[in-house]
């Protein structure tokens, strides 16, 4: 990444996605990547799952024993049950822990229902100074209505194709779309689906990084 001229970069544990994940198997691997590559360049999120309510996790504990620099959610990987009062306290914690100190969250979007991207609209009409990302603004058609809808609420290109970009731009909304490439998944997408069998990593980095550049274009125009 510093070879390909990238300043900073967020990330997170994908073992969060895991079943039965116990923070600990966490905590060590930010832990790992903690001890080699600086925080304030490579910036590790919180992944925060719903099991971790039930260990005691808060996210202001999370954050005091390590420097997460934002917050994750991922309503499809994780079971977020709004009619569970636990859930939905943990999500009250969450979101005014974020708008106090300032720590984005960065939520999936998708077109499952589960991950629609006015799922947590009643926290981002709540907590209106949060710093909220949809993670693919997808379905782009409803990630539009909530990003027109919501002031903090903005989008990024990950996994998002080209037509889209001009969408957003003609509605008005380039100014809230942060490029992103999603990286390394993008490098199993196109191994695994688009037939890329011989692309390196370095080699779909790099791909990447002429894409956001791109779309980066395209949303300053």
């Amino acid at each position: 990444m510093k070879d390909k001229g990238v300043t900073e970069a967020v990330y997170s544990s994908t073992t969060s996605a895991k079943e039965d994940v116990k923070y600990r198997e966490v905590y060590s691997e930010i832990a790992s990547a903690l001890s080699a590559f600086p925080p304030e360049l490579f910036k590790p999120y919180l992944w925060f799952v719903p099991s971790y309510i039930n260990e005691g996790l808060t996210v202001q504990k999370a954050f005091a024993d390590m420097p997460y620099k934002g917050i994750k959610l991922h309503p499809l990987a994780n079971n977020w049950d709004f009619a569970d009062k636990k859930h939905e306290q943990c999500l009250h914690e969450t979101f005014a822990f974020a708008q106090e100190k300032g720590a984005p969250i960065l939520i999936h979007s998708g077109p499952n229902g589960v991950d629609a991207p006015d799922r947590f609209a009643l926290f981002f009409d709540t907590y209106p100074e949060a710093k909220v990302t949809l993670a693919h603004c997808r379905p782009i058609e409803e990630a539009i209505a909530v990003l027109k809808k919501y002031p903090n609420v903005h989008g990024d290109t990950s996994f998002v194709p080209e037509e889209w970009i001009h969408l957003l731009v003609e509605n008005g909304l380039g100014s809230k779309i942060i490029t992103g490439s999603d990286f390394p998944i993008t490098h199993y997408w196109a191994t695994h689906y688009q037939n890329k069998k011989n692309i390196t990593l370095e080699e779909q980095y790099q791909e990447d990084i002429e894409t956001m550049r791109k779309f980066k274009t395209l949303l300053a125009a």
